[in-house]
């Protein structure tokens, strides 16, 4: 009886193991998009997307082109798409921004759990913003991950 016991208690564990393994399971790849705003320093406002919709951005720290007002700072949000409620300490998002082939920006942070739509949004602030053309690029660190880039053209002149 105790062999019978014991060998309907190791099967009912093996059982349960997958389960417990498919459970810890991470969840699908997450999926990326990029937005940029402008932050209007006179008015204390936000533009529009400017990658969604582009505008001519010259000399945009005193406001001329088409920028909608002065700017020298910009805020990426970097959109991240999944599983509603996942969650995966291991995964970063991280942001990278060049210009002029040069690194000026790099930050990775948490993303937090994904709302009820499967979306979450990491902000990132740059400073200095408005004359050099900028070459945006995210990542999701902790999975593997195709970047998604976009370039935000800023430029200034007489």
């Amino acid at each position: 009886m105790k062999t019978t016991s014991l060998l309907a208690a190791c099967t009912l564990l093996a059982l349960a193991a997958p389960a417990a393994v498919r459970a810890q399971e991470a969840p699908p790849p997450y999926r990326l998009s990029l937005r940029a705003q402008l932050f209007y320093s006179q008015r204390g406002t936000f533009s529009p997307d400017i990658i969604a919709h582009p505008v001519d951005l010259w000399n945009t720290p005193a406001g001329e082109g088409r920028a909608g007002g002065a700017s020298n700072a910009t805020l990426v949000t970097v959109v991240v798409r999944g599983e509603a409620g996942s969650y995966v300490p291991t995964r970063r998002v991280e942001l990278t921004v060049t210009a002029g082939g040069r690194e000026v920006f790099k930050r990775a942070e948490e993303p937090g759990i994904l709302n009820t739509e499967g979306r979450t949004y990491v902000a990132f602030w740059l400073y200095g913003t408005g004359c050099r053309r900028l070459r945006l690029s995210a990542r999701i660190l902790g999975q593997p991950s195709t970047p998604v880039t976009a370039t935000i053209p800023f430029a200034c002149g007489e």
